[in-house]
């Protein structure tokens, strides 16, 4: 099945094709990813649809590029345009696709030693916001073939479960909490079994907690903790979000359990 229209796929071919030589550095996260896990070797079939978004987060390191391009020039030649906005140097930018509706953001982690000011930075020509965080996503980031596309290099499953769970009270709105409150909850879904999450998957998770420093790893748990409540307006928006978009059995009760099973298996809650 294709969890992507013909016109996304373009978008998708052009952002490659201006990525050639470098794509090696460069992951697809955000929303995109948790569609994209769906074409994951690992990945179950299941029965409700991706949460969708036309928007498509690129993160890499701001450091250590290989390549000598300007990247910037080869997004504009693709077909991209560049939208500024805001007081910083460089600008935050968006880069427009004219033939679709998709937007694409360029993002990079947020190291304060590094990068002590400002909130973009230049990356190969191109404007990148820092995120914080957003490190723990370049932890082993794994490709999938996607059909009629190609390779697309994404986080593991394990980094995109852990960073979307430590990042998720830091978000602004509830429904932006919500929405990665879904794609958390999924994604763990997608690498389970009856029997649990995946070996394979949890042993990325092992690896992935070994990056994080002891403040990360107490907020991540606080967090996975929430996420097995269905006391907690995360829970609640995501299972509105999940009704919402049609998706049946996601109550927050639902939510919340599957949560906690996932959590236990990836040692972030106590097992009973």
């Amino acid at each position: 099945m294709s969890w992507l229209s013909d016109a996304e796929k373009d978008v998708f071919r052009r952002l490659l094709t201006a990525l050639e030589g470098t794509k090696n550095e460069f992951i697809v996260v955000g929303g995109q990813a948790a569609r994209l896990f769906r074409y994951h070797p690992w990945a179950r079939t299941v029965d409700w649809q991706p949460i969708l978004t036309s928007d498509i987060d690129v993160a890499t390191d701001d450091k250590g590029h290989r390549a000598g391009v300007d990247l910037g020039a080869r997004v504009n030649e693709q077909g991209f345009e560049g939208q500024m906005e805001g007081d910083d140097r460089p600008p935050r930018t968006l880069y427009v696709s004219a033939s679709g509706p998709a937007e694409i953001e360029f993002i990079t982690p947020d190291r304060p030693k590094r990068n002590p000011t400002g909130v973009t930075v230049d990356v190969l020509g191109i404007s990148a916001k820092k995120v914080p965080h957003l490190e723990i996503l370049l932890v082993e980031p794994c490709v999938v073939t996607v059909p009629d596309v190609g390779d697309v290099r994404l986080p593991s499953p394990a980094a995109y479960i852990l960073q979307k769970t430590l990042t998720l009270t830091n978000r602004r709105t509830k429904e932006q909490r919500g929405k990665d409150a879904l794609y958390a909850h999924d994604a763990l879904q997608l690498f389970s079994t009856p029997q649990g999450v995946l070996g394979e998957v949890v042993a990325q998770a092992t690896h992935v907690r070994s990056t994080l420093g002891r403040k990360q790893l107490a907020e991540l748990q606080l967090n996975a903790a929430k996420l097995s409540d269905p006391r907690t307006d995360f829970v609640a928006e995501a299972s509105r979000q999940a009704a919402a978009a049609g998706r049946r059995g996601q109550g927050p009760e639902s939510i919340a359990l599957a949560n906690k099973l996932g959590f236990r298996d990836l040692s972030l809650l106590p097992k009973p």
